[in-house]
């Protein structure tokens, strides 16, 4: 399909359709993202016995995830299978869309973008943003669960 639309000249300039001027918050969510993985997975990409840890950090990486988009009240005192069969997706138990943590550097992209005279990133747009965000977290935790 994609050869074919290439063939018939069919397809935008790439420079025209590849802009995207939320690309660097994108990518400082990203990497807030990766840093909260990056102490789980390094302790357990060797060849020691940590095993018997795996619950303990697991459960202590799913928390970090969930308390950037669930309500403190839902989390306070959750024990580990409380965890495991938090609905993630429930509306109920999240935060505010404007509230949804997206880390401090895409936060500071998104002010540096809405500060700009001529800004096409409007309250709208960066509400997509964070349900964006928040539809990938809510997607890495139903995975990890």
């Amino acid at each position: 399909m994609y050869v074919d639309a290439v063939g018939q000249k069919k397809l935008p300039a790439l420079r025209t359709s590849s802009y995207d001027p939320l690309i660097l918050a994108k990518f400082h969510f990203y990497m807030a993202i990766a840093r909260t993985f990056t102490p789980f997975l390094t302790k357990y990409q060797t060849d020691e016995p940590v095993l018997p840890f795996i619950s303990q950090d697991l459960t202590v990486l799913i928390k970090s995830l969930l308390k950037r988009f669930i309500r403190s009240e839902v989390l306070s005192g959750i024990t580990p299978l409380q965890l495991v069969k938090l609905d993630s997706t429930d509306k109920a138990a999240r935060v505010q869309l404007k509230n949804v943590d997206i880390g401090l550097g895409a936060e500071a992209v998104l002010k540096e973008l809405q500060s700009r005279p001529n800004s096409s990133i409007t309250e709208l747009r960066e509400l997509k943003f964070r349900q964006d965000c928040l539809d990938l977290m809510t997607k890495i935790i139903q995975t990890a669960v």
